[in-house]
Formats: C-alpha cells, structure tokens, sequence
C-alpha cells in the first residue's frame, strides 16, 4: 500500500487539535464552558429583546404620525362669526424643539441621582446599575410617549377642531363677504394665506391651524411630570428630610406640567378645554405607564432596595446578570 501524501496542518488546526486533545482540560470543564455560553447567548438575547420591541412600538407610532398628517384633517370647518378663532396667532411659548429635549432629559437626570443615592450602605457601590435603571425606565417612558403623541395625532385630525388662531393663519377666502351669508357652520372654504410663494413651513403651520383639540404639548408634559411625580412616591424613602425632598421635587413635576400646558391657552395656540384635555390624557398615559408596565416601582416596601436587584454577592462580575431584572418585569 502506497502512502498517500500528507498536507501540513495550518497553526488553527493546530490549535483546535491541541485543545482537543489537551489532557489537562476534563470533559466537566468543557461543558461547563459550551453551558456559559449559551448561558450568555441567551442573557444577550433576553436583554435586547424589550429595546427591540420597543424599536418596533416606535416605528409603528412614527408611521401613524406621518400617515395621520398626510391625511391632515378629516372634517375641516369652523362657525361664521365665532370668537374664539379670532385670537392673533403669538407663536409658541415653548417650543417643540424645547419640550422634545425635556422630555427625553428630565426623566433620566432625575432617576440617576436618586437611584445612585439609593444604594445600601455594606454593599458594593456600583455606577453602572443606577446608570442602566435611568436608560431602562427612560426607554419605556419614551416609547410611551410615542403611543401617546400618536394617539393625539388621531384624534387631533378626527376632531378637526380650529385653534384660537385660526382665521389669522387661514384667513379663508371671502370670510366676510359671501362665506357667512347662507351658512352658520362653514366646511367648504379655501385659506387665502395659501398662495405658491407659501414655504413648506407655512403650509404645515395653517394646516396645523385646524388641530387644535386635544392639546400634544400638554399631554405630553403632563406625561412626563405625572410619570417623574410617580417615580418619586415610589422611590423616596421615610424621614423628615426626604419627605420635604420630596414634596418639593413633586411640586416642581407638577409646576412644570401646568406651566407648558396654560401657556398653549395664554399663546393662543388651544383652547383651555384642549390644554385640560390633553393633560388629562398624559396623565392617564403616565399611570398605566406606571402601573402596567414599570410595576418594580410600585411593588417594593423597602424604598432602599435598587430596581435592579443586587445580589448577595458583592463581586462586580455579577452586575452584567443583576441588571436584566427590570427589563424582565417590563
């Protein structure tokens, strides 16, 4: 038997046949490396899973909002001669640029100090867990704030209410002349402010015109203030001290709210029975926010006790396992 020429095995191959048939490494130990494996495949895949659901929930509400302002309002009109849409249009007080930034800033600043400051004492300080429970409960507030701001989007373009400003940035053709004179409830006009030197801006600001009830930026703020009110209940421990703490960080949630949402009335921009509405519908949102989803917040008696539960073991290798618990939950 002729012997068949034998090719040199790369270094891989080398080292795969090496550890193979290392006698240094039990069959125990092998397993018990394939089992942390999975073991971490399986964590990983666990962890992304609610920022991957809640990816998705924010793309869907993002396609609502453009569908929704594609369609703009579904049964424009106004009434002749109606006061209330005859208000000159001041601009916004509060910007969406500005109440989008508060909105995604405010709940982390204030989770991760408090969080931070909750620790017990005798057990490793970590940076890292109070880091992560300020991202995980501002993820989810985020993502409700989405479903929120499409949900107002709807019902903004069903109800086709006219804000305050109307008749300055629509200024309807023939007003009044002809429009008013066989009808009292007009749905059949033309704005006169649409000419074709009108800027794309200017065009979204009078079909914006038309939406008036119920009021985004309130609902949002509201939102945000009653999901920040809750957290702080929840989280503030007993004392004198922290009570005060407390009630003032509370009042400061709730002054906050109030201010974004009486400034669309005092801008012109809503009518107080659409700011009132759409706080009424932030803060509905921020309590089954907080009691459907986040309930770790709710459910503990020792206010110490860090969101992320904290093994009794005090080594730093375990945070990356420990910081899952409330992604869990939620």
């Amino acid at each position: 038997m002729e012997d068949r020429p034998t090719t040199p095995l790369t270094m891989e191959e080398r080292a795969e046949v090496k550890v193979r048939f290392d006698p240094s490494m039990t069959s125990s130990e092998s397993s018990e490396n394939s089992l942390g494996k999975q073991l971490w495949y399986k964590r990983l895949a666990k962890s992304s899973l609610p920022y991957a659901r809640d990816f998705i929930f924010l793309m869907c509400a993002v396609a609502v909002v453009l569908v929704t302002r594609r369609l703009g309002p579904v049964a424009p009109g106004f009434f002749c001669h109606d006061p209330s849409i005859t208000y000159p249009y001041k601009g916004d007080s509060v910007s969406v640029t500005v109440l989008l930034a508060l909105t995604l800033l405010l709940p982390p600043v204030l989770i991760f100090p408090i969080e931070l400051l909750q620790q017990r004492r005798g057990i490793t300080w970590s940076f890292t867990r109070p880091l992560r429970t300020a991202v995980v409960l501002g993820a989810r507030h985020c993502t409700c704030q989405s479903f929120l701001f499409a949900l107002t989007e709807v019902i903004k373009s069903l109800v086709s209410r006219p804000r305050p400003s109307f008749l300055a940035l629509c200024q309807p053709t023939n007003y009044s002349q002809t429009l008013c004179d066989n009808s009292h409830f007009i749905s059949q006009f033309e704005c006169g402010s649409l000419k074709p030197s009108t800027s794309h801006f200017e065009e979204l600001l009078i079909v914006d015109s038309m939406l008036s009830f119920p009021s985004g930026h309130a609902a949002t703020s509201c939102c945000t203030a009653t999901f920040m009110a809750l957290y702080l209940m929840a989280r503030s421990g007993g004392g004198r001290r922290r009570s005060v703490l407390r009630s003032f960080l509370t009042f400061l949630c709730v002054l906050y709210g109030s201010i974004i949402t009486f400034s669309r009335v005092a801008d012109y921009r809503h009518h107080l029975t659409d700011a009132l509405a759409g706080a009424a519908l932030g803060t509905a949102a921020a309590l089954m926010l907080c009691c459907c989803v986040c309930r770790t917040m709710f459910g503990k008696n020792d206010h110490r006790r860090p969101l992320l539960p904290q093994s009794s073991v005090t080594s730093n290798r375990t945070t990356d396992t420990q910081v899952t618990a409330l992604e869990d939950e939620m």
